[in-house]
């Protein structure tokens, strides 16, 4: 059994790490394969077992917490605050700064990290955009500032959750709310002084270098109707018109794609496919005299199209991974036609090697962190943003408020008393939160769907899965044998470095949660193999887990935040590889003070 278990581990870390499958395949294929395993192998347990991940209590508090976060976005709940520090960033811009970094490390340690993030983009680039400035020197140390939070508390990530669920079913110790709070507060409170004083500075290079954060470039269809002004002028001519900031990329006819002869008159029924970033599409649209909506979805029933049209605005739109768009199109998803709003534009990068029409950008596939140009009313935008995961870049949308927004605050902060006074366990407070917010009326059953990420279901679950069959099946036992003889002349501090380290990097090459699964085993049985502490193992794991800093696939706010800072590959390493090197020894440090 453990040569089996062992090169199926290693074939779901080269499935995770290679990105050429979708975490859900991967995390669903490992259950089944652990499946047929217990099926057909002796002396496993029953073919049942792998599937004891989905009733586990720790996915239970994280599909819970999930949907309680969500809430909070989606009733306007947290708009008070970004307004508040919306203006104290206008005026105030270092100091503000840094309450925003020490605002979002506090919040996620009650909240997921993504919806913090979320939360915070919009706030940042808005005031960055306000003061003529680049919030890039501001997205990635916030990101990375939001992370070091999440990791203070059990409830902080899910991955905290799972550690803490994998090593009570091993028979180690289980954490409460706060039980390592003050452990980590030390080393989390230089990487903030890191973050705030330092990590701007690393980044103001690649900010003179880029300038305007509003370069992104998009990819703009353009339909030429029968009754425009675009009928039989030549493309030279609409060359002229556009100016130099957007570009023709293709013309296609009857499906096709024709070439670009300058002399080439458009026909009703040609789709002009244009490129640019964000201003100089406006402009060339202005140029061409363009309707502000296609004709199709500009038909309004109330007979108020007038008002709509002088209230409606574009915004870029970032796609969050848990976007039920991810891997469907404006077409296939109906974005236009359920949330009356236009897409205007889709990022340059969108990969259409897929698609029947890949020119045609309301065909072409979406992926997690692509940003789209969407046109329409306020409401209808922030409508949009709330049902399909996106992050609107800017000022901050309207949001329900009021009344809803009251009631979310109370039942979330009811949860976390109940969680913190461990009168009943996290899962328990997390789903009796959620029914709150059903008879509340604040959130129903279809929004709920939404809020819950399936992919981090599946991930918890084979997580689950996998690190059982390493513990009943001794082979990690047998590994963390040998390392406590490798180790044995190690000063404790050292090899829960370590163990920091291995899980760290792991962390940044496969998912968070199945470096988990894999190090908690192997630090449980580590632990008793040195009649060390399991406690400073274990949350070795935990912490290590946390280090998401390195790569932008690390984590999937890592991806929002490369998103709207436009950020490089390298951008991480330059700024993340400082930080993990700070964060593992004073980690080690800390855990080997507090268990020695």
């Amino acid at each position: 059994m453990a040569t089996w278990l062992t090169l199926l581990l290693l074939a779901s870390l080269v499935a995770y790490a290679s990105n050429r499958f979708s975490l859900q395949s991967v995390s669903l294929a490992l259950i089944g394969t652990l499946a047929v395993l217990y099926a057909f192998l002796p002396g496993t347990p029953a073919p049942t077992q792998a599937f004891t991940g989905f009733a586990s209590e720790a996915l239970v508090a994280i599909v819970g917490l999930m949907v309680l976060g969500r809430v909070l976005i989606m009733t306007g709940a947290m708009s008070p605050v970004s307004l508040l520090l919306s203006g104290a960033l206008e005026h105030y811009p270092k100091a503000a700064f840094a309450a925003v970094l020490l605002g979002g490390f506090a919040m996620s340690g009650f909240l997921n990290d993504t919806p913090v993030v979320l939360l915070l983009i919009p706030l940042l680039v808005g005031a960055a955009e306000r003061a003529g400035s680049n919030a890039a020197r501001m997205l990635l140390p916030m990101n990375y500032a939001v992370i070091l939070g999440g990791m203070m508390t059990a409830i902080g990530t899910s991955t905290n959750l799972l550690v803490s669920a994998l090593s009570g079913s091993a028979g180690g110790p289980r954490f409460g709310f706060f039980d390592f709070y003050l452990i980590a507060l030390g080393p989390a409170a230089v990487g903030l002084v890191y973050l705030i004083a330092i990590a701007p500075r690393i980044l103001g290079d690649r900010e003179q270098a880029q300038g305007d954060s509003g370069n992104e470039r998009y990819l703009a269809s353009e339909r030429v109707h029968a009754d425009g002004s675009l009928v039989g002028q030549t493309l030279h001519a609409i060359g002229n018109r556009i100016g130099r900031g957007a570009s023709i990329r293709h013309l296609l006819r009857d499906g096709r794609v024709v070439p670009r002869l300058p002399t080439l008159a458009l026909r009703p029924g040609d789709l002009l496919v244009l490129a640019g970033n964000a201003r100089a599409l406006h402009d060339a649209r202005d140029a061409l005299g363009l309707p502000e909506r296609e004709p199709s979805l500009a038909a309004d029933a109330s007979g108020k199209a007038e008002a709509a049209k002088e209230s409606r605005i574009v915004r870029r739109c970032i796609v969050s991974a848990d976007s039920p768009v991810v891997g469907s199109s404006v077409r296939a998803s109906s974005i236009e036609s359920r949330f009356d709003v236009a897409v205007r534009g889709l990022s340059e990068a969108v990969s259409s090697a897929h698609t029947n029409d890949p020119n045609d950008i309301r065909f072409m596939p979406i992926g997690a962190g692509d940003s789209l140009l969407i046109e329409g009313s306020e409401d209808a935008i922030a409508n949009a943003c709330r049902w399909l995961s996106l992050v609107a870049v800017g000022e901050p949308l309207r949001r329900r408020a009021g009344r809803e927004a009251t009631i979310a605050l109370i039942v979330f902060a009811l949860v976390i008393v109940l969680a913190i006074s461990k009168l009943v366990p996290i899962a328990v407070a997390a789903v009796l939160g959620v029914l709150a917010c059903v008879v509340a009326g604040i959130a129903d059953w279809e929004e709920i769907e939404s809020a819950v990420e399936w992919r981090i279901v599946l991930i918890v679950a084979s997580s689950i899965a996998l690190g059982d069959a390493l513990v009943s099946s001794g082979a990690m036992s047998v590994v963390a044998a040998r390392l406590a003889e490798w180790t044995a002349s190690w000063p404790l501090t050292a090899t829960i470095a370590a163990v920091i380290t291995a899980t760290g990097l792991l962390t940044n090459f496969v998912s968070n949660n199945a470096a988990a699964a894999i190090m908690t085993p192997l630090g449980l049985q580590l632990a008793t193999q040195l009649g060390a502490q399991p406690e400073a193992f274990v949350l070795g794991v935990l912490f290590g887990a946390n280090l998401c800093f390195l790569t932008p696939m690390a984590y999937q706010t890592n991806l929002l935040v490369m998103a709207a800072g436009e950020y490089r590959f390298s951008d991480y390493v330059k700024v993340g590889l400082p930080l993990f090197a700070l964060m593992v020894p004073l980690l080690a440090l800390a855990l080997g003070y507090g268990f020695t």
